[in-house]
Parts: C-alpha cells; sequence; structure tokens
C-alpha cells in the first residue's frame, strides 16, 4: 500500500509539470484542463484520511506556489521577479 501513497504523490508532481504544457481550448472560450484537481479528486477517494491530508498538502502547495500573485496582481512567472526581492515585499503587500 506504501508503493501506491508513493507513486500517488509522484503522479501528483507529473499532474501539476503536464498541466503547464496543455494548450488551452479554443473552442471552449480558452478553457483550460486542470489536470492537478483532477488527479487530487481521483487520488482522494482511493486513500485513507491521513495520506489524503498529505495529498491535499502537496496538491494545495504546488497550485499556490503556481499561482502566486505578486505586485498589481501580476503572476510572478510572468515578470522575473527574484525570490530575494519577493520575500522582502512580501509584508508590505498585507496592508496595502
Amino acid at each position: 500500500m506504501i508503493r501506491y501513497h508513493i507513486s500517488l504523490f509522484i503522479l501528483v508532481l507529473i499532474a501539476c509539470v503536464l498541466q503547464q504544457f496543455i494548450p488551452a481550448v479554443t473552442a471552449l472560450f480558452d478553457a483550460r484542463i486542470l489536470l492537478l484537481h483532477l488527479v487530487f479528486l481521483c487520488g482522494a477517494v482511493t486513500v485513507g484520511f491521513s495520506p489524503m491530508l498529505g495529498l491535499a498538502f502537496l496538491a494545495g502547495f504546488l497550485w499556490d506556489a503556481n499561482n502566486t500573485l505578486g505586485p498589481q496582481g501580476v503572476t510572478l512567472r510572468s515578470i522575473n521577479i527574484r525570490p530575494k526581492h519577493y520575500a522582502l515585499a512580501t509584508p508590505f503587500y498585507s496592508l496595502a
């Protein structure tokens, strides 16, 4: 059973990477397939409570790290902000 949990965690990591390369479906008004969510939900119903919490933490962390907003609501991957500068400016975003 431990092999299944490890393979599920690896599958979530692979889904996060693959989601970046799946193009938007132009026929559906540029809709995107959320592969990370799909893998997490399918995996969450097949494991127990403790592995599901670990899986939720990993999937949530990856999703938040991928979609973190920077200054003026611009995503960090669309502009070139070094992590050192972003870490120094984070307390000031909560004041605005």
